[in-house]
């Protein structure tokens, strides 16, 4: 008897998102039969030139359900991402999806100067040293103040930058 390991995943999503919005991802993991497929981890990665944007897993519902949302960040990287599905449920039954959605600036978008302060350019930092990072934020030649300013690592970890003086916002890394 041979019985179909390959799960299905049913998603209906859109060829392009903008920063700013957020790429809902609702969907149902079913098996050959089409029965919905309960408590089956659910693996949501994006990728943007082998740059890793976000990886996440998700448990479906009694159903297969399940429901995700990802908030696209202005710091995000804009062009073409790939995001894959990947379900996989208790006996190692697989189901993949892969799609290529267009990321784009919405067409009304203010651009800021940033000016880097700290670390100076050319200095070397020490591996485990703490490296403070300072920005002074303008549009045209105004400061921007009470701004939500953050700093995103190389691992994709996100640190909050306080306003040390109008306009200068600083963190360490």
């Amino acid at each position: 008897i041979y019985i179909n390991p390959e799960l299905n995943i049913s998603i209906k999503l859109s060829n392009s998102y903008q920063k700013g919005k957020t790429i809902g991802f609702a969907g149902k993991v079913t098996d050959f039969t089409g029965k919905g497929q309960n408590n089956t981890n659910v693996k949501i990665t994006a990728q943007f030139n082998d740059i890793k944007i976000f990886e996440k897993i998700v448990k479906t519902d009694l159903f297969g359900n399940f429901k995700y949302g990802y908030f696209i960040d202005f710091a995000d990287p804009d062009g073409t991402w790939d995001i894959t599905l990947e379900a996989k449920d208790n006996y190692d039954n697989i189901g993949t999806l892969i799609f290529n959605p267009k990321i784009e600036v919405p067409p009304v978008t203010i651009y800021y100067t940033i000016n880097f302060l700290s670390p100076v350019k050319d200095f070397q930092y020490i591996r485990g040293e703490v490296i403070p990072i300072t920005v002074e934020i303008k549009e045209d030649e105004e400061i921007i103040q009470n701004a939500k300013v953050e700093f995103i690592s190389p691992q994709q970890k996100r640190l909050p930058m306080n306003e040390i003086e109008p306009g200068t916002y600083s963190t360490e890394y």
